[in-house]
């Protein structure tokens, strides 16, 4: 099976702009991450294409549309970032082409990237779900206007988007063993201020491990 990974909003168009970046910087740095994670995984008779990212909309379908060998049977996903006006939304959505890819996208997402799920929808409107001729799906990882959804996709939707490709391949992707936390070496107890006192016949105080003790 062939695998198309698209970074929406290539050539010269930046999609949404807001937080001091916009949505052509940020998909692709999910859909590079992403695919880094998946590639060394698949196994035999799976293929993932990166579509380059230096396409626009129509030359992007057109790279997926001529890929020798493409069909039906194929899956192929363009990534986004969401952005509305006033108060900014949050939550993952998918957009369908294909439903049953979709639905297992979405679930995932949702599920590793903790954001609010705002469900699968119908996605025949778009173009890349129309024209393309394998199963597709458009994904809204998060709000780029939403600083918290920012971050948050930043740093979770790149092994996010992997897992639900996997999981769509049935595959598990193994989870990186845990760092051991190192254990501290055995140490000495820190001795305490310890005096050699000669007892004359009289009381005297010596001070022993920090506690003070009177002896007659």
């Amino acid at each position: 099976m062939k695998i198309f990974l698209a970074a929406a909003h290539g050539g010269n168009d930046p999609g949404a702009v807001a937080n001091n970046t916009t949505e052509a910087i940020e998909v692709k740095a999910i859909v590079e991450k992403a695919a880094a994670i998946l590639k060394p995984h698949l196994g035999a008779g799976n293929f993932l294409i990166v579509v380059p990212h230096d396409l626009d909309l129509e030359a992007e379908v057109d790279f997926i549309n001529r890929t020798p060998g493409v069909s039906v049977n194929d899956i192929c996903l363009e990534i986004n970032m969401n952005s509305n006006q006033g108060t900014p939304g949050t939550g993952t959505e998918t957009y369908y082409g294909y439903p049953h890819l979709a639905d297992i996208i979405q679930k995932i997402l949702v599920k590793e990237i903790g954001l609010a799920d705002r469900g699968v929808k119908d996605g025949d409107g778009f173009y890349f779900n129309n024209m393309t001729t394998p199963g597709s799906a458009l994904v809204e990882m998060g709000f780029i206007n939403n600083v918290n959804d920012l971050v948050i996709v930043r740093e979770k939707g790149p092994k996010a988007l992997a897992k639900a490709i996997a999981n769509y391949l049935g595959i598990i992707l193994p989870e990186p063993t845990p760092t051991p936390t190192p254990t501290p070496p055995n140490t000495p107890p820190v001795p305490g201020n310890l005096k050699k006192v000669v007892i004359k016949g009289k009381i005297t105080t010596i001070e022993i491990n920090g506690e003070n003790l009177l002896i007659n």
